[in-house]
């Protein structure tokens, strides 16, 4: 029997994404002065290996950390590895990187 391992995954457009391969923003006049993803590629990869384009990279990212669910997704140890190999992101990190903020 395989290991299964929860990840932290956001949830958008019906497919969920590691949630450590998001670093998080918030700058004055962006996003409503909201918190929201984005990626260091502008790309997001979900756990099939599959993904999208930043769909609004000057602004909202790919959405607001208030906006989207977080939930547990379990992959297998060979998932996990395939993700690493792809991305160089640790699926497994349980949080989103902290990119910083504006005044």
């Amino acid at each position: 029997m395989e290991e299964l391992v929860p990840i932290k995954s956001v949830s958008m457009n019906g497919a969920s994404f590691p949630i450590a391969q998001f670093t998080l923003w918030k700058w004055v006049g962006e996003c409503d002065d909201s918190w929201h993803y984005h990626t260091g590629t502008g790309h997001a990869v979900n756990f099939d290996l599959s993904g999208m384009g930043d769909p609004d990279p000057n602004n909202c990212g790919f959405g607001k950390v208030n906006s989207l669910p977080i939930t547990d997704v379990w992959m297998t140890r060979d998932k996990i590895d395939a993700f690493y190999e792809l991305t160089g992101i640790n699926p497994s990190v349980s949080e989103a990187q902290m990119g910083g903020s504006g005044p």
